[in-house]
């Protein structure tokens, strides 16, 4: 985008992550079958994340982004294979999520505007937002019950254990049985695995050599061409 004057279609609006992969090998492999919320049914091995991205594709599958003035970077499975596997400096964007089912749900018009997305930035993908509405998915923490264990100080322990867990700003989750959501679960994959990070998991997972970033969406000092809007519209002939 030119500038934060634009208008976007509901309809048009993904979320991904902006990766670079190593070209010595063959990155890609199907993961899981494509759906109509996340299309991408590969998985890149990356060498690098870079960042979140929210975008709408242009018509050869190019991610354009919603939040930035950036490069455009081919989207997998939605660009052509070629061209992702043939990408500028071997940058691309995967795991993309098609967020037209939430964004509606979530009371946002046909119409969005740069401060539309903005407020979908500093809210969906805040923190903590996805473990305080994973109900709307389907989906529950696992937390220990007292009938699932044999001796009250087995309990006792497994809820130490869990409380130390939130403390670290950890969690683990499951699918509620028997409950039909409001919203696919996959959004909640989508969004918990592109999200901020708390400063726990980040330490945690610098540990095993995994970047993470408590502002997903920043672009990194590895990404070229990558600048704020232009606050002042563009003037036309």
């Amino acid at each position: 985008m030119e500038n934060r004057y634009y208008r976007v279609n509901r309809n048009d609006v993904y979320v991904g992550r902006i990766i670079k992969f190593d070209p010595l090998e063959n990155p890609f492999y199907e993961y899981k079958t494509p759906s109509e919320v996340c299309p991408t049914g590969t998985k890149v091995h990356y060498c690098k994340i870079y960042r979140s991205m929210l975008f709408a594709p242009t018509r050869d599958g190019y991610a354009e982004d919603l939040l930035y003035t950036s490069l455009l970077y081919p989207a997998v499975n939605i660009a052509s294979d070629y061209d992702c596997k043939k990408a500028y400096k071997n940058v691309i964007v995967t795991e993309c999520c098609h967020l037209a089912k939430l964004l509606e749900y979530l009371g946002y018009q046909e119409v969005l505007s740069f401060e539309d997305l903005m407020r979908l930035r500093n809210t969906v993908f805040k923190k903590n937002w996805i473990r305080e509405n994973m109900q709307l998915f389907g989906m529950q923490e696992c937390k220990p019950l007292e009938d699932n264990f044999d001796t009250e100080e087995a309990f006792r322990k497994a809820l130490e254990s869990f409380q130390l867990d939130q403390k670290l700003g950890l969690y683990s989750y499951s699918p509620i049985d028997g409950v039909k959501p409001d919203l696919p679960n996959e959004y909640f994959y989508s969004i918990d695995d592109l999200r901020d990070a708390h400063i726990q998991e980040i330490l945690i997972a610098r540990f095993f050599g995994i970047n993470l970033k408590a502002n997903s969406f920043k672009s990194s000092k590895d990404e070229v061409g990558v600048k704020r809007f232009n606050i002042k519209p563009v003037k036309r002939p």
